[in-house]
């Protein structure tokens, strides 16, 4: 590290946790090459650095340092010996004033505000209005905006008349118990058919693949079976279930047989499959918009792991006349990486909102009114391709699971609402305080009754089907990886729980103990393995095997042939996005953390399909349940004119 006036002011920032080395040494050799000494333009630049690590595509000038404030550090500031106090830190460095901090950027040959989408034009960063991005993530969010908005124009379809009309109703059967006296699966088929840009939100158990079925049998009963339609997700767990939920229950779809043996057909991807994985590098793909993929309509389901870059190159690849249908919950933990594409999508404004020509369309194509129950405007927008699903058919009127869940998507100040659920009397959904030693015993048992089965099942040498019917029946989950309720020391603690009551399960053995789930930790696509995905080591096999599922079944591979990988009795929350379990256990940390938030909560929750439960401390909760998830970009502003 240098001496210079630039390195010596972004020594504040580094001494305090606020940035990394690596950011104060990018924003040092660009000044540099750009022949500027600036210290306000090398902070902004070493804060573009650090803005994806964040999950941000950009910072905003005007707000940085108020939203630094508010959420404390993951990491101890440089040679200090515990995190000091961040709110105690920020009023202290020698933050720019933002106004003059805009206009030195504005003034800086180094920064540009006309974004060129198709080529680097040569400044690393982008000004717009307070918000600063690095070149490439200014470019990738224009282009976005370009083809969203016109993706989400009238797709000047001729469908109509008593066709559609006929095969709507064959297909959505009004219950009269739609919230709102509005069927929205149906307003969401209605909307696939007009658009070529639709986007489906809703909780579990909201109906959201059983929609999407419809939708696609709906555009196959039009179009006809030649109809070229892909499945994807962003990982192979998702994919397959996916795959499997359009494929459960097809026999009761009012359809005839071409239609159906059609639907079984869609093949099914991750999205890296989908987009083509490049041998020679890691960030670009086959497809893209010179060479678009070759299908009518695709559906991309979890759409909320989705990250900033990876939608961009989706929606570029997508044909311009094809379909593209997003399925996912807007409630749920954002990408990993950078961005939060599916809840900037999603309506910032309560209630449903459509313009006065996709009312009328809708009336006349589907015979819903929407008048009644939309605020109806005058132009079309991205508004015309949303529709959030809210009626539960999953969970009846006794499930905990769902209350829960619909109490954290409605929460405003309070957490009362989600502690009535947690603490009532419902037979799906539990409570278990922290500080009770019962408690503990409780987890113990619970941990034991879910996972023996799936010990002895792999011991016993049970068929790879056996075995991997019972891989999901149980899920410890926690946010954190270290500590004493993290994923390392759970992982530690249940084994030796089992081995105390499986005779043979010996975790002395290591990783590949006969017995042990493990989930892969990298990519490694000669195997086939993605980065997430689940298997189980099996017994008195020669080279010792793990059988994995697959999209056409169970895998079996050498475990000798596996590089990467950890036990998985307990994963974190974050990884266990796109699973379901038929319990899930959410093992909550002793103290609050940056990175305990409310999405975090709700995605661990709406893990469990059948039974949850909630092993913490009531302040812990409450403190994550109140801590929201902001990411910074301006996606959401140009598409909802905010």
């Amino acid at each position: 590290m240098n001496n210079s006036p630039v390195s010596k002011f972004l020594l504040h920032f580094l001494t305090r946790g606020i940035l990394e080395p690596v950011d104060l040494q990018v924003a040092t050799t660009l000044l540099r090459l750009g022949g500027s000494e600036d210290p306000h333009l090398a902070l902004a630049v070493a804060l573009c650095v650090r803005a994806p690590s964040h999950g941000h595509i950009c910072v905003d000038l005007a707000t940085v340092a108020k939203e630094l404030r508010q959420y404390p550090r993951q990491r101890r500031p440089l040679g200090a010996g515990r995190p000091l106090p961040l709110e105690a830190d920020v009023p202290l460095l020698p933050w720019p004033e933002p106004k003059s901090w805009v206009e030195t950027l504005r003034a800086s040959p180094m920064v540009r505000e006309e974004v060129e989408i198709t080529a680097d034009s040569g400044t690393p960063l982008v000004l717009e209005g307070s918000r600063v991005y690095l070149d490439r993530y200014a470019r990738y969010q224009a282009r976005l905006i370009a083809d969203l908005q016109e993706r989400a124009k009238d797709s000047g379809t001729d469908l109509g008349g008593p066709r559609l009309r006929e095969s709507l109703d064959m297909l959505f059967v009004d219950d009269g118990n739609h919230p709102e006296g509005l069927d929205r699966q149906r307003l969401a088929a209605c909307m696939a058919v007009l658009r070529r840009f639709t986007v489906i939100s809703g909780g579990p158990g909201t109906g959201k693949t059983t929609t999407v079925k419809k939708i696609l049998a709906l555009l196959l009963m039009q179009h006809g079976a030649s109809l070229r339609i892909a499945l994807a997700a962003p990982t192979g767990k998702a994919a397959a279930r996916l795959q499997e939920s359009l494929r459960d229950g097809l026999e009761e779809l009012p359809v005839n047989e071409e239609i159906c043996c059609a639907l079984g057909k869609i093949p099914t991807f991750t999205l890296h499959r989908l987009l083509g994985v490049r041998g020679d590098s890691r960030s670009r793909f086959r497809h893209h918009a010179n060479n678009p993929l070759p299908y009518d309509v695709i559906v991309v389901d979890e759409a909320s792991m989705v990250s900033f870059a990876h939608m961009a190159k989706l929606v570029d690849a997508v044909p311009k006349d094809a379909r593209l249908i997003l399925l996912g919950d807007r409630n749920q933990l954002a990408s990993v990486d950078a961005g939060a594409v599916f809840g900037d999508l999603c309506s910032p404004r309560p209630g449903l909102q459509f313009s006065r020509s996709f009312v009328e369309k809708v009336q006349g194509v589907g015979g819903t009114d929407l008048s009644a129950q939309a605020k109806v405007v005058e132009t079309a927008g991205i508004w015309d391709c949303m529709v959030e699903l809210t009626r539960f058919y999953r969970f009846d009127a006794r499930s905990g699971i769902g209350e829960v869940a619909r109490a954290i998507q409605n929460m405003d100040k309070t957490t009362d609402s989600v502690f009535v659920c947690l603490e009532g009397k419902f037979s799906d959904l539990q409570w278990q305080h922290q500080d009770d030693f019962a408690a503990r015993d409780h987890l113990r048992e619970t941990v034991i009754e879910g996972y023996a089965p799936l010990v002895r099942a792999a011991l016993q040498s049970n068929s790879p089907e056996e075995i991997l019917a019972q891989l999901d029946r149980l899920r410890v989950l926690s946010p954190h990886r270290l500590g004493p309720m993290g994923v390392d020391v759970l992982n530690e603690k249940i084994a030796l729980w089992l081995a105390e009551v499986v005779p043979g399960f010996d975790p002395g053995e290591g990783l590949w103990a006969p017995g042990q789930p493990v989930m892969i930790t990298q990519n490694d696509r000669n195997l086939g393995l993605f980065n997430g995905d689940v298997g189980v080591v099996m017994a008195d096999s020669r080279p010792r095997m793990a059988v994995f599922p697959s999209l056409d079944g169970p895998r079996l591979i050498s475990v000798a042939r596996i590089p990467h990988a950890r036990p998985v009795f307990c994963m974190s929350i974050h990884k266990s996005q796109g699973s379901q379990f038929d319990h899930a256990v959410v093992a909550l940390p002793e103290r609050a953390s940056q990175i305990m938030t409310r999405e975090l909560i709700y995605t661990g929750i709406t893990r469990g399909a059948k039974r949850v439960t909630v092993f913490g401390d009531r302040t812990v909760l409450e403190r994550a349940l109140k801590r929201r998830v902001r990411r910074q970009s301006g996606l959401r502003g140009a598409l909802w004119n905010e």
